[in-house]
């Protein structure tokens, strides 16, 4: 009769061990999924502000390990975005920036990083990429995103278009905010330019 009872004594233990584990389980991969959304926007699934302060101390620490040891960035905005949102209305501005997020996804491939910098402005980071090499992703993008031909009644070039501005540094000698403001000011620069258009910061580069 003890031995019945020790052993179903031991068989409740085992299934309160066992659920008492899946549920720290279950509470485990909960927390991870909400830490992943966390750093995810919401509209467009890139990466966000919060993933960028993160993934910038990475880069930034790891920056001597990098072949070569240089950080691009790539910083767009949508051409007269609020044009757009005025003509076509919110829900479809919501649409056009997910279609431009997806598609530079593609084109610049899992290796980097791309983050919803804010509104329609969006982040490219690229460790380990030249000037040169950055200079032809960010081509390659302005073109791809010319190419999705979505319809755009107040821009000079009728469809939707983006601006991008370039800048590359080496981690050990600058910081990535000082790298961002190069890549905004080329980007303002593109901008003035008449858009639809890649510009590169005109200090120093560092060549692949």
């Amino acid at each position: 009769m003890l031995s019945i009872f020790l052993a179903a004594a031991a068989y409740f233990l085992e299934r309160t061990d066992r659920r008492n584990f899946l549920n720290q389980l279950r509470a485990g991969l909960l927390y991870r999924r909400l830490e992943v959304n966390a750093e995810r926007d919401e509209l467009t699934g890139l990466l966000n502000r919060r993933s960028l302060a993160r993934i910038g101390r990475e880069i930034w620490n790891t920056g001597r390990q990098l072949e070569p040891p240089v950080v691009s960035a790539i910083l767009l905005d949508i051409d007269h975005f609020k044009r757009f949102n005025d003509l076509y209305g919110h829900m479809d501005g919501d649409a056009c920036i997910r279609t431009v997020s997806q598609h530079i996804c593609a084109t610049v491939g899992r290796v980097n990083s791309v983050f919803r910098f804010g509104g329609e402005e969006m982040l490219v980071l690229l460790p380990g990429q030249g000037a040169l090499q950055a200079l032809a992703m960010a081509e390659k993008i302005r073109r791809a995103i010319e190419e999705l031909a979505i319809p755009h009644g107040k821009s000079d070039h009728g469809v939707v278009t983006a601006s991008l501005g370039v800048a590359s540094a080496m981690p050990v000698q600058t910081a990535i905010e000082k790298l961002l403001q190069r890549a905004d000011e080329a980007l303002y620069e593109a901008k003035h330019r008449g858009r639809n258009m890649v510009v590169i910061s005109e200090e120093p580069q560092v060549a692949a």
